[in-house]
């Protein structure tokens, strides 16, 4: 058996995340939380994003119904991040900087070019429209 570091596999603590980036990581939680109970998370997400709401809720449907698996977040208030809330906010990351190369080398594994193309799209909106404090 290999020997794994359990290093590996861990993922970003919640609070490197400020500004943008901390509002962006609620509105993920929320609109899941929302989704799961079957309510419209506009409101919410809106009180978060301002004017990228409409952006963000685009993706994240995107998102969930690209994913291979299950997309899964930690409750609102944990200073962990799941594996996939660490990916997405990669994505917003690679978004902020301009990186597409970036951003496709992340999901090349999981999703097909023209779906990571319409998620790089999305979330480069997300990350023009949303007015406020420094992503990180």
């Amino acid at each position: 058996m290999p020997n794994l570091n359990p290093a590996m596999f861990a993922t970003p603590a919640a609070s490197i995340w400020t500004g943008t980036g901390e509002r962006l990581l609620r509105a993920t939680r929320l609109w899941t939380m929302f989704a799961q109970s079957r309510r419209n998370p506009r409101q919410a997400v809106g009180l978060l994003l301002g004017p990228a709401t409409t952006s963000f809720l685009l993706l994240m449907e995107m998102t969930v119904t690209a994913w291979p698996e299950p997309f899964i977040t930690c409750p609102p208030c944990a200073n962990i991040t799941s594996p996939d809330e660490a990916t997405l906010m990669a994505l917003f990351d690679h978004a902020e900087a301009d990186n597409p190369t970036a951003a496709h080398r992340l999901l090349a594994d999981m999703l097909p070019h023209a779906i990571r193309e319409r998620l790089w799209q999305t979330a480069s909106s997300v990350i023009a429209e949303t007015v406020g404090a420094p992503w990180r």
